[in-house]
């Protein structure tokens, strides 16, 4: 599959959940109280290139959970969530040429 949407009930999204998904371009998080991503779950994900993230409440990012992600990836957060989003992304290792934005 191209695309992923992951349900409004979902609180974390476990350790290599999409590790190597050689086709993914697009991930939608619906998870309204999604807290976690854990590690390496997008890792390896060479065509990522969109995640929509919905969740106010993202506290972890696991270690590498998006190394390997397209260089050009877009994380489109929430408004109030731009700058601290930003920071806990980081620590997912994606590309320093990553975009936030709302």
């Amino acid at each position: 599959a191209k695309t992923a949407s992951i349900g409004k009930n979902v609180t974390s999204i476990g350790k290599t959940a999409f590790y190597s998904c050689k086709a993914l371009t697009s991930v939608m998080i619906k998870a309204k109280y999604l807290k976690k991503i854990d590690k390496q779950a997008f890792a390896n994900c060479g065509k990522l290139k969109k995640v929509t993230i919905k969740s106010m409440y993202l506290k972890s990012v696991g270690k590498n959970a998006f190394t390997g992600v397209h260089k050009k990836v877009v994380f489109k957060v929430p408004k109030k969530k731009v700058t601290a989003y930003k920071k806990i992304l980081k620590k997912g290792n994606p590309p320093k040429t990553m975009v936030v934005k709302k």
